[in-house]
């Protein structure tokens, strides 16, 4: 214990006669914290892309059962049914009042997030619709390969933004169409059929989606 105390009391000394030595351990603990989000991220897009991977198979069947609008309705009042508690846990997780405006108290901030959520539900909704409406054309590993499409598309619209995009993004994308014209047009242009044009819609419509989402989420809560 006195070992403990004597090193404290060195560390306190070193502390008042060098004051850089706080910046430096806030700085250090800023990392650690910035590190730490980035893995928790990335662990959050994988269980996301399992999930939407598995989904594709559910949606096979569904596509055979019943109708697309009435498929897509079920599963957003489902989305829906489960995502409102989590507002709630998610606030008490922050330590805020529970509210569906999470972290937007002015004015301003709260019109930015409904139009946030208006733009986001609206692209969000013509790329499930035609998602679901291909896949009564398409296999389900078919449908996923095409609706994967939006990966090299969300950085192609980035040229709007005025983003760069490197040569090996070019390249890839020129491997990405190859790959989907070996896919759906073994026997020529004409061999695609009406599901293959509205998984590739649909896949432009989830590029337009993230981008909506990047272009937001700086200002308005994810949940």
């Amino acid at each position: 214990m006195c070992i403990y105390k004597t090193e404290k009391q060195k560390t306190e000394t070193y502390r008042k006669a060098d004051p850089a030595m706080d910046t430096q351990q806030n700085s250090s603990t800023e990392r650690t914290s910035a590190a730490g989000k980035r893995v928790a991220g990335v662990l959050a897009l994988v269980a996301a892309s399992f999930i939407w991977g598995v989904a594709f198979s559910a949606q096979r069947q569904g596509a055979e059962l019943v109708s697309s609008n009435v498929f897509l309705a079920i599963r957003s009042w489902i989305g829906c049914t489960v995502l409102f508690p989590m507002i709630a846990v998610f606030d008490r997780i922050k330590g805020m009042p529970v509210s569906v405006w999470g972290q937007a108290e002015k004015e301003e901030d709260r019109i930015f997030m409904l139009k946030g959520g208006l733009c986001c539900g609206l692209v969000v909704f013509f790329a499930s619709l035609l998602q679901q409406m291909g896949l009564s054309y398409a296999t389900a590993g078919k449908a996923g390969f095409l609706t994967a499409l939006y990966i090299v598309i969300v950085p192609v619209l980035g040229i709007f933004l005025k983003r760069r995009i490197g040569l090996l993004l070019w390249f890839a994308v020129l491997l990405v169409l190859y790959g989907s014209w070996l896919l759906c047009a073994k026997d020529g242009f004409g061999s695609m059929n009406r599901g293959d044009f509205l998984l590739i819609g649909c896949a432009f419509c989830y590029a337009a989606h993230i981008t909506v989402i990047d272009h937001f989420v700086s200002r308005a809560d994810c949940i």
